[in-house]
């Protein structure tokens, strides 16, 4: 194998791991609406930086920062998701709201001919209270 195109392909691959990197600290960061993409892009990044490592005994200096950048990304994105998720659980209003967009969209009429009750009637079976609409 050619020494030139192995180093090549490993300095390719640190650069795709930073941009997976930011990618991920930048989705965490600004998409607040959908973190599991910030999670599955920081988890890419890692990956991307453990393999740019190649046969060397220690990782890039800019595949260490990527790995920093990415874990950064994960952990906002993972707290984004688990507040949603403890605010969905807890508060009843919150809960009302998101079951309303629910029940008017297009596809709760499929869904009650299916199954035979609207998805807002499961979510409030399952945590208790909510409207009776």
């Amino acid at each position: 194998m050619d020494r030139y195109l192995y180093e090549e392909t490993r300095l390719n691959m640190v650069r795709r791991a930073r941009n997976f990197a930011v990618a991920s600290l930048s989705c965490s960061i600004i998409l607040f609406n959908f973190p599991p993409l910030a999670i599955v892009l920081g988890f890419f990044a890692i990956l991307f930086a453990f393999l740019s490592k190649g046969y060397r005994v220690k990782m890039d200096k800019e595949a260490v920062t990527a790995v920093k950048f990415a874990l950064a990304g994960i952990v906002i994105g993972c707290g984004v998701f688990f507040a949603y998720t403890y605010k969905f659980a807890t508060d009843e209003e919150y809960r009302n709201l998101i079951t309303s967009d629910m029940d008017s969209s297009v596809y709760a009429e499929t869904y009650k001919d299916a199954y035979g009750v609207m998805p807002s009637e499961i979510i409030n079976r399952y945590f208790g209270g909510g409207t009776d609409e």
